[in-house]
């Protein structure tokens, strides 16, 4: 999902684009309107985290490798290509 604001009246909307689509969005009007860049979100344990802060990366990481060597020890993830089973 990509987020535009028209550049006037600052309303915002939503557009699913793929990864190689052209971002941008021109309206009916022909007015050019403006991507805005926001910051990926994550949460653990309903706490939402920021990706600037080394504390909150090395949260994220911890939790992700216990995720991780959870599923491979059920077996869900084949260790030696870390692909799904």
């Amino acid at each position: 999902m990509y987020i535009y604001e028209h550049p006037k009246t600052k309303e915002q909307i939503q557009l699913k684009q793929a990864m190689i689509d052209k971002h941008e969005h021109i309206d009916q009007d022909g007015v050019r309107w403006n991507r805005v860049f926001d910051s990926p979100t994550a949460q653990v344990k309903g706490k939402p985290l920021d990706f600037r802060s080394q504390k909150d990366l090395d949260t994220y990481n911890n939790v992700y490798k216990k995720r991780y060597n959870h599923n491979v020890s059920k077996g869900k993830i084949d260790p030696k290509t870390g692909k799904e089973r």
